[in-house]
């Protein structure tokens, strides 16, 4: 005698596949399954990364834009005092000013070098380079600038402005030697609060000259370049002052 099923077995019934045919159930299933694969690849393509969704979420801190590093003959601002021993000689020069030392190197190739740090950290804020007798020359890590070529009109024009200028300094001083100086700064982008100056100069020679005869106008090309500065902001402010006065299209610039 043959037992009944079990009203749990499953058993393949081929009159109930013909019913589904034939009332088309099939089409709807089929239609359902192309919705969820379709579903399925939409929330692929929009899916993030478990990096992504940490930075969304703050879980973790976004990436910390990367600071460029500015130098004059090897030196940056920021650099521990220990840095200086790539330039391979003690200083000409060295004296304590307040909290601070000031030390003046003179390299190869007619380069001169003043440094000043603070004796609390040790490190460096302020870092001016220029060149003897206005001898051609290019500055390290300000392509296109030249020590004794480059002029104030240049300058404006590789900048796209004058730059600004501390109002504590007068903008045209006459230097102790008869010459004319003008000092134009520059806030530098993604440096961390550095500035640069273009000490722009014209030889006393030729001060002489234009004073002599009345010359005022196409000054922008008498003005070479004779030094370039990098300090930290907060340090020109103590020592420069904290008003300036700006040119209309002053921007900050960055390393070219």
């Amino acid at each position: 005698m043959e037992s009944e099923p079990s009203k749990n077995s499953h058993k393949f019934n081929p009159s109930s596949i013909k019913d589904f045919f034939k009332n088309k159930d099939l089409i709807v299933v089929i239609y359902l399954v192309i919705v969820l694969v379709a579903a399925s690849n939409f929330l692929q393509e929009k899916s993030i990364s478990d990096h992504e969704y940490q930075i969304s979420t703050g879980s973790v801190p976004r990436p910390v834009k990367e600071l460029l590093k500015y130098s004059l003959s090897g030196i940056s601002i920021g650099d521990d005092i220990s840095t200086l021993s790539i330039l391979g000689r003690p200083p000409s020069i060295k004296e304590n000013i307040g909290d601070y030392t000031s030390e003046k190197y003179s390299l190869k190739e007619g380069v001169r070098l003043h440094l000043i740090y603070s004796r609390n950290d040790k490190k460096i804020l302020y870092i001016a380079t220029d060149w003897e007798d206005l001898k051609t020359s290019i500055p390290r890590d300000f392509e296109g600038f030249v020590y004794g070529k480059t002029t104030l009109k240049d300058l404006n024009h590789k900048t796209g402005s004058n730059g600004y200028a501390y109002t504590e300094i007068p903008p045209f001083p006459d230097s102790d030697d008869g010459s004319m100086v003008t000092l134009n700064s520059y806030d530098l982008e993604d440096s961390n609060n550095q500035v640069v100056t273009f000490v722009m100069r014209v030889t006393p020679s030729r001060a002489r000259y234009l004073n002599e005869n009345n010359i005022s106008t196409g000054m922008d090309d008498e003005f070479k370049l004779a030094s370039v500065i990098l300090a930290d902001s907060s340090y020109l402010t103590q020592i420069w002052g904290q008003n300036k006065t700006q040119d209309a299209n002053y921007k900050p610039i960055r390393r070219h």
